[in-house]
């Protein structure tokens, strides 16, 4: 594997070390959440928001607002808009 300077790091990592990472991330930001929530702000998850992570972000109670829009656009030039509307909006239900 050749790398540059311009290689991405995390694109190195196991799956299980990049597993690792994802959840002490949602884990700060579930925190940074219900402290933003306790001090009176409302909170709005967006930029880089996809197919593969809404589900996890979407969980997070005091998050009152997804920004998906690019997502949802990108995924449209290949699956139609209306498909990718639908499939993201089973992503996001919480039952």
């Amino acid at each position: 594997l050749s790398q540059t300077h311009h290689s991405i790091k995390e694109l190195e990592l196991s799956k299980i070390e990049l597993k690792t990472k994802l959840n002490k991330s949602i884990q700060e930001i579930e925190n940074a959440s219900k402290l933003a929530k306790k001090i009176g702000l409302k909170i709005a998850a967006g930029h880089g928001l996809n197919y593969q992570n809404v589900n996890l972000i979407s969980k997070i109670p005091e998050i009152e607002e997804l920004n998906i829009g690019q997502s949802i656009v990108a995924r449209s030039v290949f699956t139609g808009l209306e498909k990718a509307i639908v499939d993201m909006k089973e992503l996001i239900k919480n039952d």
